[in-house]
């Protein structure tokens, strides 16, 4: 499952990032998307081009592309 098929309202753990390119890859652990991580879905844009997460207390908007690439594992649901 990717992040773009997560669902608002439950918390997901990062199994694995499927990117090949180093500069996106350093893009996404400089904010602080990696392996192990707590994920959730704060809001998708209207057309579901943009993807708002939330990772360790921050706020980060994602391109879809870049949400195709983060491989998740469910862990609970927060409602």
């Amino acid at each position: 499952m990717t992040l773009v098929e997560a669902k608002k309202g439950f918390v997901y753990r990062i199994k694995a990032l499927n990117c090949i390119q180093d500069e996106l890859l350093k893009r996404l652990y400089s904010l602080g998307i990696f392996e192990g991580v707590e994920i959730s879905i704060g809001h998708v844009s209207l057309w579901g081009h943009t993807y708002s997460v939330y990772i360790s207390g921050t706020h980060v908007a994602l391109r879809k592309s870049e949400a195709k690439m983060i491989e998740i594992e469910l862990i609970s649901n927060t409602k």
